[in-house]
């Protein structure tokens, strides 16, 4: 940025201030290199691990310089000059002047001074490494229904967060099993969601029981289709 005004004055000069001012150049320069790896391996588990790695540099520089010497310094009326001035002890002469203080800098905006001009520069970095697994690590609802369906839904996000992809859809294929079949075998990591199975009683209820996890199938299989139980 280079800063400047015209038709002004720097009133501590008087008549002999400049009408137009260069304050200075303001710059400000930066400078960004940063690198981002990932790499997915098999550690034998249900889904590949993902590890991930990156670095960033950033260096930082700004620079000002100096202005016109009238836009930022105090000029001869910057004092004030008393219109009598003591020659003698009790003998005052008059000066043929008599000014009141001005304020010193050009008006409206004061130049950068050689004294707090110059360069500065600032440098930063940072790292990071992540593991990842193919892990849901958060699932919600959002929305009305009847009470079944809220429930399931409910149980549902408590149930797969945490789990990995494998575990999820696992999940997803033993509740449909209990809700759709009446010799599904009881699981005893279904916990609380064995409850389920008394909704396969009132058939026309299994919909609304069954509506979220079809959507977490979806949305696990990256399906952009409406979700549907009909």
């Amino acid at each position: 940025i280079d800063l400047s005004m015209y038709d002004s004055t720097s009133p501590s000069y008087g008549g002999a201030s400049q009408t137009s001012f260069e304050f200075g150049q303001l710059i400000q320069k930066e400078n960004d290199a940063n690198l981002d790896l990932t790499y997915a391996f098999d550690a034998g588990m249900a889904s590949p691990l993902t590890i991930s790695a990156g670095a960033e540099f950033r260096r930082e520089e700004f620079t000002s310089t100096p202005g016109d010497p009238q836009s930022y310094g105090a000029g001869p009326y910057a004092a004030p000059h008393p219109l009598y001035i003591q020659t003698a002890p009790g003998v005052y002469a008059a000066t043929g002047t008599n000014t009141d203080t001005e304020s010193p800098a050009a008006s409206g905006y004061g130049g950068t001074s050689p004294t707090y001009a110059g360069s500065h520069s600032q440098s930063s970095h940072g790292v990071y490494v992540g593991l990842e697994g193919d892990v849901v690590k958060d699932v919600r609802f959002d929305g009305s229904g009847c009470a079944i369906s809220v429930a399931s839904a409910s149980l549902m996000t408590e149930a797969v967060k945490g789990k990995t992809r494998a575990e999820a859809e696992h999940l997803y294929a033993a509740i449909h099993d209990l809700l759709t079949r009446a010799d599904a075998p009881s699981l005893p990591e279904l916990g609380k969601l064995a409850a389920l199975g008394g909704v396969r009683e009132f058939p026309a209820r299994v919909k609304c029981a069954s509506l979220c996890w079809h959507t977490l199938h979806a949305a696990l299989e990256g399906a952009a289709a409406p979700v549907s139980t009909e």
